[in-house]
């Protein structure tokens, strides 16, 4: 969170000590220690900082996973940095993360794919669902 934009947002309205205690973390993970609701903290990333990529909001309730984006991706991998290929268009695959910030996972992703990636912001909480369903062998999407 160092480099990110929110910090000095973030001194303006917290105490040093407090904002000391979130430096390093992802910004997502830094305003929930802060005391912002996860909720809220991912509603305000995604308005403010729609990060480098130019992510967009993406309902995981509502919105289909097709199974060949999965199968294009490592799941290992794709959990480990929780990420969740949701479609493939012309050369990219689609996914969604939890974390706009995160391009550690999205390089590690175009890497292992060997194709553009295109992101969307997602509810973690929707993610680690989907991605525990996959892990079981279940079918992944609203629909399940």
């Amino acid at each position: 969170m160092e480099s990110s934009a929110v910090m000095p947002r973030l001194a303006q309205l917290v105490s040093p000590e407090a904002v000391e205690a979130a430096r390093g973390l992802p910004p997502l993970e830094a305003l929930v220690k802060l005391g912002v609701s996860r909720e809220e903290a991912e509603r305000f990333l995604r308005t403010e900082y729609g990060g480098p990529y130019g992510g967009w909001s993406c309902d995981l309730s509502t919105t289909p996973v097709d199974p060949a984006a999965l199968a294009a991706a490592p799941r290992d991998l794709c959990v480990r940095h929780r990420v969740l290929p949701i479609a493939r268009t012309g050369e990219a695959l689609v996914v969604v993360v939890s974390c706009s910030d995160d391009v550690a996972a999205i390089e590690a992703l175009r890497a292992a794919v060997g194709r553009d990636v295109m992101w969307g912001v997602a509810s973690a909480e929707l993610i680690d669902d989907a991605l525990r369903a996959w892990e079981a062998g279940e079918p992944v999407g609203p629909a399940h």
